[in-house]
């Protein structure tokens, strides 16, 4: 009967250390999700603010598109006021140039 129970006791003995094992595991598991979501939760807000800072580059880009073609139709009404003073200067003036 010796013998038996020395072999019961060797199992229990093993027994023990793979609950401990198990144990472990389950704690490093628990451990690992929490540092999971917390970079899950880190990566949503950098996806939210990414995301927010797009829609305002997209409103800037807008409004610098409306500043350069204010721009643009300025700078054409200026060409045709020089075009106009040129064509002005090629013209005689006060009867000058008959002759």
């Amino acid at each position: 009967m010796d013998r038996a129970d020395a072999r019961m006791d060797r199992a229990e003995g093993r027994m023990d250390r793979a609950e401990e094992r198990m144990e472990k595991l389950e704690q490093r598991s628990i451990k690992h999700e929490a540092e999971f979501k917390k970079r899950n939760d880190a990566i949503q807000k950098l996806i939210a603010t990414g995301m927010r800072m797009m829609v305002a580059n997209q409103e800037q880009a807008k409004e610098t598109d409306r500043k350069i073609n204010a721009l643009v139709e300025a700078q054409m009404r200026n060409e045709a006021v020089i075009r106009n003073m040129m064509e002005s200067l090629k013209r005689p003036r006060n009867g000058g140039g008959r002759g």
